[in-house]
């Protein structure tokens, strides 16, 4: 009986290596002049005893067939640069909200309902349906709300700075007033990028072409590496793979103002 144990053990701890040693989680490295065996495992491998192991994950019978111009598979589990778990990292809010309110998180495919208090952290998507809106608040100094309009989806970014991506729809962003000259906020499209600071402005996107209006402070907005400044008051227009139109001076000016009362 405990023979039987111990070989049920050993064939599970077997299946198991077995899985790592074909996993699909690799890097490579191009074997050049002056490599050897030795010189490859303690310059890649978190451990330069499994040098063993490294030839079996790549099929190589004997250290002699390491020649150079051989590419080499460097697995995960065995390199001594692995890969960084992602950072979770709450940037966002959802302080109000009217509808249906949708979240996706990173590597999910269902789309789950949200709550007011919701926290947001990076590369969530938010999801408005029909007839639906929410505020979401960047808490983090500068502070900035955002109003995510009716069937817009978004999606929380952290880049150089905090931002997002407005993959469909149109929000209402405003930003605190900033000292710095520095950008404090990013917002990504199909069409364009812009960068704000002290800002008031609307952001309405497809796949297509993304159309802005600055309603206070100003807005740089940026595409084919052309970057033109919309002052208050103006608004431009990018059509995808072309680079911003000249600003032109808006019809009427938008108060944005907060879904729930409070300063800001």
């Amino acid at each position: 009986m405990k023979l039987r144990t111990n070989l049920i053990l050993l064939f599970l701890l077997f299946f198991l290596f077995t899985l790592n040693l074909f996993s699909e989680d690799f890097g490579n490295y191009t074997v050049v002049k002056g490599d050897s065996l030795s010189k490859i495992s303690k310059e890649h491998l978190s451990d330069p005893r499994k040098w063993r192991e490294l030839l079996l994950y790549n099929k190589i019978e004997s250290p002699n067939l390491i020649k150079p111009g051989l590419v080499i598979k460097i697995p995960d589990f065995l390199s001594k640069t692995k890969k960084e778990e992602p950072t979770f990292i709450t940037l966002a809010k959802v302080t109000a909200k009217v509808g249906l309110l949708k979240l996706k998180k990173t590597g999910m495919e269902e789309w789950n309902d949200i709550e007011v208090n919701k926290e947001l952290v990076i590369n969530d998507i938010i999801r408005t349906a029909e007839k639906s809106s929410a505020e979401i608040d960047f808490f983090e100094t500068p502070r900035t709300i955002i109003l995510l309009q009716e069937q817009s989806i978004m999606k929380i970014k952290l880049e150089e700075v905090k931002g997002i991506e407005l993959k469909l729809g149109e929000v209402f962003i405003k930003t605190d007033k900033s000292d710095s000259d520095k950008a404090k906020f990013k917002i990504k499209t199909s069409a364009s990028t812009s960068e704000v600071k002290g800002t008031e402005y609307l952001v309405s996107s497809d796949d297509k072409v993304t159309r802005y209006g600055c309603y206070e402070g100003m807005i740089e907005v940026t595409a084919q590496n052309q970057t033109v400044q919309v002052p208050a008051g103006f608004g431009t227009i990018v059509f995808k793979g072309q680079p911003p139109m000249k600003p032109f001076k808006l019809l009427e000016k938008v108060k944005i103002r907060p879904m729930i009362k409070e300063d800001f």
